[in-house]
C-alpha cells in the first residue's frame, strides 16, 4: 500500500473522478464534442503553464502524461455513453482530434517561451493562449459572416448545435492537422542549432503552415463575404438590399419577386418602428442559399435563419426553405440595430426576439399572437415575464413559448407608449428604467389588453400543434 502511495497511482483516480463528476453537468456529461472542447481548453493550458517550468529533458512524454489523463477523464463519458446507447462515433473522433493537438500545441507554446528565458514565463504563456483562445475567436466573429469557428487552443465549434447531429468534417481533421504543424513549428524552434533533423522538421512544419493558410477557406475553415458571393454566383440589387443567391437553384422569376418582398417588408418594417430613412449607400446584403445543407456548409447554420448583428455589414442569411416563414423575421433583427447597443442588439433576449415576433405577426396565420398568448393561460406573472426578458432568462424556461409571450408584450408596449422607449429599452436591456414603472404595473396593463382578446377553437387547436412541434424539437437529442 505504502509503494503504491509512494508511484502516485492514486492520481489515475482523480482524472477518473472528474469525468464522473462531469456526468452531472448538461451538456458537458456527453460524451462529444462539448466535452471534447471542455478538457482541449483545460489540456492547452495545463500543458503551457507545465511546459514554461518544466525541464527539456522529458517534455514529450509529460505532454503525452497530460494527454492521458484527459483521456480518463472521458472515460467515465465513454461508458456512460456505451451503457445508455448514446454512444456515438462522432463523439469519439472529437475526442481524439480535439485534446491531443491542443495539449501539444499549449505545451509547446510554453516550451518555446520558456527558452527564451524571459521573467514571468508562465504568466505570459497564459497571455499567450488567452490571445489565441479568446482573442482570434473575436477577431474572427467580427470578420466574417459565419457561425462555426476553429481554434488551435480548444479545437472548434460546429454552429447551431441543435440544427442537427454534429459530425466530424473534413475542416475540423484539416484544422487540427494544422494545430499539430503548428506544435511541431514551435516545439522544435528552440532546438533548432542541435541537429539537421530538427532543422528539417522545422522548415518542412513552416511550408506546410504557409500553404495550409492559403487554403483555409477552400477548407471550409472560414466562409468571408466574397467567398459566399462566389459560391453562390447569383446578384441582384435593389434600392436598399443587395441579394446573393445560388444561381442554379434560383430562377430569374423568384428572385424577382424576392427582391420585391425585400423591399415590401422593408417599408412595413421602417413604418413600424419608425426609422429614419436609410443611407442608400449601405445597402443590406441578404444571402439567399439554395438549401439548408449548402447554408450549413458555407456558414455552419443548417435549418436556422440568422443575422449577424455584431457585423458592420448589415447581413441576413437564410436558407430557400425557410424564406416564406423567417424572412420578415430576420429583417427585423437587421433593421433594429438602428438602436441597438454597442454590439448592435439588446442584452435581453427576450426584446431582440419580442420585437422581431410583433413586428412580423407571430408563426400563426390563422390566429394574432394575443389570441395564442390568450389561449395559453394562466398569463405569465410579473415575475416570469421580468425573467424571459432578463439576459439569461429567455432560454431558461420554455422558450418555444417564450417567442409567442415576448413577442405579444412587446406589442401591446408598441401600441400603448412611445416607440422611443421601446428603443431606450433595447438599447439598455433595462424595460423598468425606459418605461419608468415597476413590471407588475406593466403585466397587468398587458393582462388588461389580453382580456379583451376573442378567442375561438382554432385559436386553441393552434396552440396546442404549436406546443407539440416545439415539444418534439426540443426533445431531439442533438
Amino acid at each position: 500500500m505504502k509503494n503504491w502511495i509512494e508511484n502516485k497511482h492514486y492520481t489515475l483516480f482523480i482524472p477518473i473522478f472528474l469525468g464522473i463528476t462531469l456526468l452531472f453537468i448538461p451538456l458537458v456529461g456527453d460524451f462529444h464534442i462539448e466535452s471534447a472542447i471542455l478538457v482541449s481548453l483545460v489540456g492547452c493550458f495545463w500543458g503551457g503553464i507545465k511546459a514554461s517550468s518544466q525541464s527539456a529533458e522529458r517534455d514529450f512524454y509529460v505532454a503525452l502524461r497530460i494527454t492521458g489523463y484527459l483521456f480518463l477523464i472521458g472515460l467515465p463519458l465513454l461508458v456512460n455513453a456505451l451503457l445508455t446507447g448514446c454512444f456515438s462515433i462522432h463523439g469519439m473522433a472529437f475526442w481524439v482530434l480535439f485534446p491531443l493537438p491542443s495539449v501539444f500545441f499549449g505545451y509547446a507554446v510554453g516550451r518555446l517561451i520558456c527558452s527564451l528565458k524571459l521573467p514571468y514565463t508562465k504568466l505570459i504563456t497564459v497571455l499567450v493562449l488567452l490571445f489565441i483562445g479568446v482573442g482570434i475567436l473575436l477577431i474572427e466573429l467580427l470578420t466574417y459572416p459565419q457561425v462555426y469557428f476553429f481554434n488551435h487552443v480548444w479545437g472548434g465549434w460546429p454552429g447551431p448545435i441543435y440544427d442537427e447531429v454534429v459530425r466530424i468534417n473534413g475542416a475540423t481533421v484539416f484544422f487540427r492537422m494544422l494545430t499539430l504543424l503548428w506544435a511541431a513549428l514551435l516545439w522544435h524552434i528552440p532546438d533548432l542549432d542541435k541537429d539537421r533533423y530538427t532543422k528539417w522538421i522545422v522548415g518542412f512544419s513552416a511550408v506546410a503552415i504557409l500553404i495550409s493558410y492559403t487554403q483555409l477557406t477552400e477548407f471550409g475553415v472560414n466562409s468571408p463575404r466574397s467567398y459566399l458571393q462566389k459560391v453562390l454566383g447569383g446578384h441582384h440589387s435593389t434600392e436598399h438590399f443587395e441579394l446573393y443567391y445560388d444561381q442554379r437553384l434560383y430562377s430569374n422569376y423568384e428572385v424577382d419577386l424576392l427582391a420585391k418582398e425585400h423591399e415590401f417588408y422593408f417599408d412595413q418594417i421602417a413604418n413600424k418602428l419608425d426609422l429614419p430613412p436609410r443611407d442608400p449607400a449601405h445597402k443590406i446584403e441578404s444571402y439567399l442559399y439554395g438549401h439548408a445543407w449548402q447554408k450549413k456548409q458555407l456558414v455552419g447554420a443548417k435549418f436556422t435563419s440568422y443575422v449577424p448583428v455584431w457585423l458592420k455589414q448589415d447581413q441576413l442569411h437564410i436558407a430557400k426553405q425557410q424564406i416564406q416563414s423567417s424572412l420578415k423575421h430576420e429583417l427585423v433583427h437587421v433593421m433594429a440595430k438602428e438602436f441597438g447597443n454597442w454590439f448592435n442588439a439588446s442584452w435581453s433576449i427576450g426584446l431582440i426576439e419580442g420585437i422581431a415576433v410583433a413586428v412580423d405577426g407571430g408563426p400563426s396565420s390563422t390566429s394574432t399572437i394575443h389570441q395564442v398568448v390568450v389561449s395559453e393561460k394562466p398569463y405569465p406573472s410579473a415575475k416570469e415575464l421580468q425573467r424571459a426578458f432578463s439576459f439569461w432568462g429567455f432560454y431558461g424556461g420554455r422558450s418555444g413559448v417564450n417567442y409567442t409571450t415576448s413577442g405579444s408584450f412587446v406589442l401591446y408596449l408598441m401600441q400603448n407608449y412611445p416607440k422611443d422607449f421601446l428603443k431606450e429599452a433595447y438599447r439598455t436591456g433595462n424595460l423598468q428604467q425606459a418605461y419608468q414603472t415597476d413590471w407588475q404595473t406593466l403585466a397587468n396593463e398587458w393582462y388588461a389588453v389580453l382580456d379583451t382578446v376573442e378567442v375561438r377553437w382554432i385559436n386553441r387547436l393552434r396552440v396546442v400543434f404549436l406546443g407539440c412541434d416545439r415539444y418534439l424539437k426540443n426533445s431531439v437529442r442533438t
